[in-house]
């Protein structure tokens, strides 16, 4: 018997990976990108490069009820201001999910992250560790952390050691599975969602959030349209894993998965990752969890 597959019309989103700058610094972003990036990843040429009113238009248009504002801070002097940002960019965008960031070299930046936090109202925060010059479990931010978990938020982190070359981390990148433990060991009860599944330390980070309640992961560009060619084939999880270790993970761990999409950072249309979710034949009930249900309980939504 053929069993029809599922569309993208069958089911809610929430997306819980998107990206949300002032214009001057997505201007840089994009400029950082097409001189550090491309020569790297040569199709990876950004297709949204849009001022924000315009994104979060297109995105609404596309059917996602709620996205985040993942914006951060790849050196001190930036957090505040940008918190600031968003809480007035939230103001007119009432779908938006409010996310803050923090740097530790700031030396207030425990009092503008519990306003963002208390006096804002975020869901949490976000921490870039490609591009920041610190680790997760940095001394500095055990405050922050204990901060997080008095106040029930979750934190948002590129953990893993993708996108690189020969399945290695950018140079200076302060990330990797074994950073991450090191964290976890000392606030095993806090909320975190790992982006990128973890890649490239898939089976190591799908072993944490089986062992772990509190640790979640995203999707956001691990599952690229084939056509984008965007990163060789072998850096996909089903090559690194196997696709029956993959697709059982994502079965048995469908409250811990939530769909993202990096949007507006993606070279290609925006729904061609639920498309290739879809081809993955989960359950309905796993793709409803990943897709809204699991982003609504976190986010509080």
């Amino acid at each position: 018997m053929t069993i029809e597959p599922f569309k993208r019309s069958d089911f809610r989103y929430i997306d819980a990976h998107t990206h949300f700058f002032p214009e001057k610094l997505f201007k840089a972003i994009w400029s950082y990108w097409d001189r550090v990036y491309i020569p790297f990843f040569p199709t990876w040429k950004n297709i949204y490069e849009w001022p924000a009113s315009e994104l979060t238009a297109f995105i609404e248009n596309e059917g996602t009820q709620y996205y985040t504002t993942l914006n951060y801070a790849h050196k001190p002097g930036l957090a505040a201001n940008l918190n600031d940002w968003t809480f007035e960019f939230c103001k007119t965008n009432p779908n938006a999910i409010p996310f803050g960031t923090a740097h530790p070299g700031d030396d207030d930046f425990l009092e503008y992250a519990e306003k963002a936090l208390t006096e804002y109202q975020f869901r949490g925060l976000k921490l870039q560790l490609m591009v920041t010059d610190f680790f997760i479990h940095d001394k500095r931010l055990d405050p922050l952390h204990k901060m997080m978990k008095d106040l029930d938020k979750v934190l948002i982190v590129h953990a893993g050691t993708a996108p690189g070359i020969d399945q290695q981390p950018v140079p200076g990148a302060k990330v990797g599975v074994d950073a991450f433990k090191t964290y976890l060991d000392k606030f095993p009860d806090n909320k975190v969602i790992v982006a990128h599944m973890g890649g490239y330390e898939y089976e190591k980070f799908f072993k944490i959030v089986e062992q772990s309640p509190n640790i979640y992961l995203d999707t956001a560009m691990v599952w690229p349209p084939p056509e984008s060619e965007l990163f060789p084939e072998e850096d996909a999880p089903g090559r690194i894993l196997g696709d029956e270790r993959v697709l059982s993970f994502m079965e048995s761990c469908s409250n811990r998965i939530l769909f993202g999409s990096d949007y507006p950072f993606i070279p290609f249309s925006y729904g061609s990752q639920i498309d290739e979710l879809l081809k993955l034949q989960l359950s309905k009930g796993a793709f409803e969890n990943i897709f809204y249900n699991n982003a609504k309980g976190l986010f509080d939504l």
